[in-house]
């Protein structure tokens, strides 16, 4: 984590208590697998291997039928008020929201309107 704060935001965490949607991994391994072949690309994917696969394949929520219902719900209000988001952003916070796990990310935008706790890691001092 080359930001302090997160890391310090993540460092005070109990790594039980963090869970990824399958929507962010998926982001993640895409991130990865387009950057052109290189020391920065290796090193990603070691850290998935070594790190975000052994902590997390237990803690990886799924796009399940709680979340499509949800995520369907939230689709329709933001189509009726005219103010669509970003799909995986929408998927991942039905996820949540199915869930009931607050979401820790930079882009809040994306997730306001969906009543879920929101945590920026690149706040906290």
């Amino acid at each position: 984590m080359k930001d302090p704060n997160v890391k310090r935001w993540f460092l005070k965490q109990e790594l039980e208590s963090l869970y990824l949607t399958s929507i962010t991994l998926a982001e993640i391994l895409f991130g990865i697998r387009k950057l052109v072949q290189g020391r920065r690309r290796e090193t990603l994917q070691q850290w998935i291997q070594d790190v975000v696969y052994p902590n997390f394949s237990q803690r990886l929520l799924p796009f399940d039928q709680a979340a499509a219902d949800t995520w369907a719900h939230i689709h329709a209000a933001d189509f009726a008020a005219g103010r669509p988001r970003p799909l995986i952003d929408g998927y991942m916070g039905a996820i949540a929201k199915a869930h009931g796990f607050a979401i820790a990310t930079r882009n809040q935008r994306d997730f306001e309107r969906l009543d879920l706790k929101l945590i920026n890691p690149f706040d906290h001092k």
